[in-house]
């Protein structure tokens, strides 16, 4: 446990002011939304949102494909290792296709990259006690 940096959130107005045992609660309540590192093939595309979805997406991304670059080579790395979804370029790419894509479509292969974790597993301090809290509160530098 990294008892500085748990210090120093602690101190943030979300946690200063509630109990030792309210601190942990709300550190381990799973409700921060995060983007993660998710390579996405075609394949897996249609496995996660549904064969028709999936190809419908796909379908309407090859149709553009001829015109917008970042598209083609997308539909490349889609044949073989997959494109992060999770990468801030992407979820960008995949607002600028809103139109080509519909924004459910968009959102729908950008949540293939989000998951919804607890601040504390966000952090890295896995699951925390409220003992953790007062050794964290009361350590001297």
């Amino acid at each position: 446990m990294d008892y500085a940096k748990l210090k120093v959130v602690l101190q943030e107005p979300t946690y200063s002011g509630l109990s030792d045992a309210d601190a942990a609660i709300a550190l381990n309540a799973v409700d921060q939304s995060v983007t993660f590192e998710n390579h996405v093939t075609a394949a897996k595309l249609m496995a996660e949102l549904g064969g028709v979805a999936g190809a419908a997406i796909l379908e309407k991304l090859e149709g553009v494909a001829a015109t917008v670059p970042a598209v083609k080579w997308a539909m490349k790395f889609m044949e073989r290792d997959g494109i992060d979804v999770g990468h801030a370029e992407t979820r960008a790419m995949l607002d600028s296709l809103v139109g080509v894509l519909t924004q459910v479509e968009a959102d729908a292969v950008k949540a293939l990259g989000e998951k919804v974790v607890s601040r504390a597993e966000q952090e890295g301090f896995g699951n925390v006690s409220a003992q953790m809290v007062g050794n964290a509160r009361t350590m001297q530098w």
